[in-house]
């Protein structure tokens, strides 16, 4: 370690792999990040998307270039504590932590913002739309809930949306 770096902020993935809690951080492809970030200009310029751009931005591009987060928590309550002290001491690593892949909550995002999505486009390929609604039974109500999928089962389900996620992203490009 050089002695200019004992003065630096960890980066948020650093803060997160020392807390003990986190064991590993796989970060998205370079070449996704350059689809969502195409995807998200395309966004911002259309005006069929004005009013919900940014939750569309964050719902779909967003997840394609979020990271997966492994953690070591077992139960919800005790990664919402952890999440809620983050907060307070490093909001940069929250901020990471908070758009893992593997979150329920941007799970859920992605498929609220894709049936608004199909509100507005009508040039999305229907087969992605089924393989799409597909997913969404599995891990939505009243089908087995994603809280009591395998880890195993969680990362195919990311696997897979993130794969839909980048075909969304490429439709809206066309």
């Amino acid at each position: 370690m050089k002695i200019e770096d004992l003065n630096k902020e960890p980066t948020p993935q650093d803060f997160l792999m020392k807390t003990g809690n986190v064991w590993d951080i796989e970060e998205a492809s370079s070449e996704d990040v350059k689809i969502a970030d195409e995807t998200e200009k395309v966004i911002k310029k259309d005006p069929k998307y004005a009013d919900f751009k940014d939750l569309l931005i964050n719902a779909v591009p967003g997840y394609l270039k979020a990271p997966v987060i492994l953690d070591y928590f077992t139960d919800r309550i005790d990664r919402r504590n952890f999440k809620v002290s983050m907060a307070e001491i490093n909001h940069k690593a929250f901020d990471l932590y908070d758009k893992n892949k593997l979150a329920h909550h941007n799970i859920r995002n992605f498929f609220v913002m894709f049936d608004e999505l199909l509100t507005k486009e009508n040039k999305i390929d229907p087969n992605l739309i089924k393989e799409i609604s597909e997913i969404k039974e599995k891990v939505t109500p009243p089908t087995p809930k994603y809280d009591s999928l395998s880890d195993k089962e969680r990362l195919e389900v990311v696997n897979s949306l993130t794969d839909l996620a980048r075909r969304v992203c490429k439709e809206i490009i066309k």
